[in-house]
């Protein structure tokens, strides 16, 4: 079979996913009864998926996982690993204003307020203390 003009075309404009749905078109003989509409939502959908899985593919090399199968759904976020310190000026009682969306607010709090050590500073800034021993003023 002779390569096809439009699936050349589509190659060169990186369109690997709608090339390769329109090689499978072109062989399938139910294809012939598509309309026009109905071939290039199935050419789109075929390339929003392929951009999909290769954007996923991408964060999942960069997410250098341990495990050759693993997948995000296996990370277990409880686990102990080390320590984290978190230092804030903003009262926990206000992270949900400040974050705005509800369920990502408990979502968030959660991971980091579960099992947590929390200290509560109370009183002037070191930082005003310093600089008035620093300017001789009590």
């Amino acid at each position: 079979m002779l390569p096809h003009p439009t699936l050349d075309r589509l190659k060169a404009l990186r369109l690997d996913g709608m090339a390769e749905a329109f090689a499978e078109l072109q062989a399938q003989d139910s294809a012939a009864g598509l309309t026009h509409a109905e071939w290039l939502g199935l050419l789109a959908d075929r390339e929003a998926a392929s951009r999909e899985t290769k954007r996923f593919d991408a964060r999942m090399r960069a997410a250098r996982l341990r495990h050759v199968g693993a997948c995000p759904e296996d990370v277990d976020y409880r686990a102990r690993r080390g320590s984290t310190m978190i230092t804030s000026q903003l009262p926990i009682k206000a992270w949900h204003d400040v974050i705005g969306e509800p369920t990502f607010a408990d979502a968030i709090l959660d991971r980091i307020v579960h099992n947590a050590y929390r200290l509560q500073l109370e009183g002037q800034s070191m930082r005003k203390t310093i600089a008035k021993m620093d300017d001789g003023t009590p």
